[in-house]
């Protein structure tokens, strides 16, 4: 046989080989379940605070005989500090609201979540400017919800930004016919592999073909570990990132247009390999709560973008199984009424499998409000 022809027959056997061998399995992931306690803790019983958790929880430092947490209480940003997080016993305002102006944060600044590069601390702010509108059926004054950014180079003092780094399309003019508008509730985070910094948010503009508040995202790219905040990139329907400033796509949205999904906290757990969303439901039937529905869920991604849908009981995930954790209502319905919303998940050991669900719950609105409470969790591996 001619040299060539033979060696071109031995190529055509190889490559058939290597094109058998491919794996084309599904891939394997880490099996887990998540569990709550059964007896949820109210941490608020050492601390003269008020409405709060107002926003989501961010951890600002965490050793065994120390805590540090940054959330926002009434109109502020405040930090608390205790030995454990059932042993909170200290607060402090770290920013308030000059309660005056059209700044982005004119009456409300909140901050929760936080991350930390190069010895800085950033986080984004969920800001408020009240637009004389009410709320009808809490009386809770109405707003222009914006995102911003703060930073800090010693974990004490903060610097809010004067614009917010998640532009909107809508000015504070706008208004929706309700009484919430703009972009609020945001949580930031590094990606996996810190290349990137994702913002997840809650789009309260109400200008697509339904009126639900519903769940968006974005990323700040990376350099050299800073964060670009200069520049914020819009998840747009077809899964594409762009600097364009557009209405996002809704990642998690209601099952109805009688619903809201919102006030989202992520996490990536490193032993799962996963991102971990928890959020809440909001569901109106008859012009009230839909308990049935409303509540506290979690849910699961690989990639940080495509989430699994929690409100789907028929969903089959192989990456984790979504469910309601809290049933309860996801806002004050009256000046009245009992609800639990602004849910964090803080991790307690190393391998990222034990912790603590907190959110604020309150009987009403009523002083002193909503408190900070909590559930340890456990992940448990399937072996």
């Amino acid at each position: 046989m001619n040299i060539k022809y033979l060696y071109m027959f031995l190529i055509i056997i190889i490559s058939c080989n290597e094109i058998d061998n491919v794996n084309t399995s599904e891939p394997e992931y880490v099996k887990f379940n998540f569990n709550l306690e059964n007896e949820a803790k109210n941490l608020s019983q050492n601390l003269d605070l008020s409405y709060f958790n107002d926003i989501t929880v961010g951890v600002k430092e965490l050793r065994d005989d120390f805590i540090s947490l940054i959330t926002a209480s009434g109109t502020q940003t405040i930090e608390i500090t205790g030995s454990s997080i059932e042993n909170l016993t200290d607060s402090k305002v770290v920013l308030s609201p000059p309660n005056s102006g059209n700044l982005p944060y004119a009456n409300y600044i909140g901050v929760g979540q936080l991350i930390k590069t190069n010895g800085k601390f950033y986080g984004l702010y969920h800001g408020e400017f009240h637009n004389g509108t009410i709320i009808e059926y809490n009386g809770i004054k109405g707003f222009y919800a914006s995102v911003g950014l703060v930073s800090s180079n010693d974990g004490i003092n903060f610097t809010p930004s004067q614009i917010p780094v998640i532009p909107n399309y809508l000015d504070q003019d706008y208004l929706t016919g309700f009484s919430d508008s703009g972009y609020g509730e945001p949580s930031m985070l590094f990606s996996k592999d810190s290349s990137e910094v994702f913002a997840y948010y809650v789009d309260h503009n109400r200008d697509r073909d339904h009126q639900g508040v519903n769940i968006c995202m974005g990323k700040f790219n990376v350099n050299n570990k800073e964060p670009q905040f200069d520049k914020f990139y819009f998840l747009n329907d077809q899964k594409q990132f762009t600097s364009d400033i557009i209405s996002a796509k809704e990642i998690i949205k209601g099952p109805n247009d009688l619903s809201h999904a919102l006030f989202p906290h992520v996490t990536y757990n490193k032993t799962l390999d996963v991102y971990i969303m928890v959020l809440s439901l909001n569901v109106f039937s008859n012009g009230n709560c839909n308990l049935n529905n409303s509540g506290i869920y979690i849910t699961y991604s690989k990639d940080g973008i495509n989430w699994i849908d929690p409100f789907d009981i028929n969903i089959n995930s192989y990456i984790g199984t979504p469910k309601k954790l809290i049933s309860k209502c996801s806002i004050p319905f009256s000046q009245n009424s009992s609800f639990a919303w602004h849910p964090s998940l803080i991790y307690t050991n190393e391998e990222q499998t034990e912790g603590y669900l907190l959110y604020s719950y309150g009987e009403s609105l009523s002083y002193p409000g909503h408190q900070l409470y909590g559930n340890k969790f456990v992940i448990e591996i399937e072996q």
